[in-house]
């Protein structure tokens, strides 16, 4: 039941705060997917089934307020939940040397998942070198911080 409720709350301050930077005109700051930290920590920590659940439910959040496909980031997110899971049974995950690569690796899997399903699908995406770049950048950055943050005050 502890689990459930750390779930729901996290996904609900990712919410809050993926749509909060939506109405903050900062450059580059947009581009932080609050989404896939979320996921990637309960992966991490939760193994393959937790990162497909969270994956699927924040995806399916995700796509309610984006203007897509009904499932796309679900999709995408329920894929990054398995991987970053199943990577986290095979070697710790809990160092910056790490976690940064793991992260950006992550959310750029991520990306591409759901630029190809648009491609496959026939839905005209805006194909960018700097979401491209500067997403899976920034969100490790960040990522790592935040997570770095949880896993102190869990001590």
């Amino acid at each position: 039941m502890k689990k459930i409720i750390g779930i729901g709350l996290g996904l609900i301050i990712a919410f809050l705060i993926q749509t909060s930077l939506l109405k903050v005109n900062l450059p580059l700051l947009h581009l932080i997917d609050f989404f896939s930290i979320f996921v990637i920590y309960f992966a991490l920590n939760g193994g393959e089934m937790q990162g497909m659940l969270t994956g699927t439910v924040s995806g399916l959040v995700q796509d309610s307020f984006t203007y897509s496909i009904f499932g796309i980031s679900g999709f995408s997110k329920t894929a990054l939940g398995f991987f970053m899971g199943l990577i986290s049974s095979m070697i710790e995950t809990t160092h910056l040397v790490v976690l940064f690569p793991l992260i950006f690796i992550g959310v750029l899997f991520d990306i591409i998942i759901n630029y190809l399903l648009c491609f496959l699908i026939g839905i005209e995406t805006k194909f960018s070198l700097k979401i491209l770049f500067f997403q899976p950048l920034l969100t490790a950055i960040l990522g790592c911080i935040i997570l770095k943050i949880i896993y102190r005050f869990r001590k």
